[in-house]
């Protein structure tokens, strides 16, 4: 939500909040040393390169996790009647 750049394995919930193929990279639990750091080393070229945006990043979150669409989602899915 504050827009930082990451990289994680795919383990728990992970892949479901990276939205951004750039920002965020999500790597196999399985993979060996020399996949990681060639996925470590490709992030690190996209941000020294300028192809990551914070900006993105954050307009991201808000349209996906916002407290807002989330609770839109949440009501729908529970089929709750809410007073305006």
């Amino acid at each position: 939500s504050a827009g930082l750049p990451w990289l994680a394995t795919n383990q728990g919930g992970i892949p479901d909040i990276a939205l951004d193929p750039k920002s965020t990279r999500v790597i196999p639990s399985s993979s060996n040393y020399e996949e990681i750091e060639k996925s470590v080393f490709s992030f690190v070229t996209d941000l020294r390169g300028g192809k990551i945006s914070r900006t993105a990043q954050i307009a991201l979150y808000n349209e996906k996790f916002s407290a807002e669409v989330l609770t839109k989602q949440w009501i729908k899915v529970l089929e709750l009647k809410v007073n305006a």
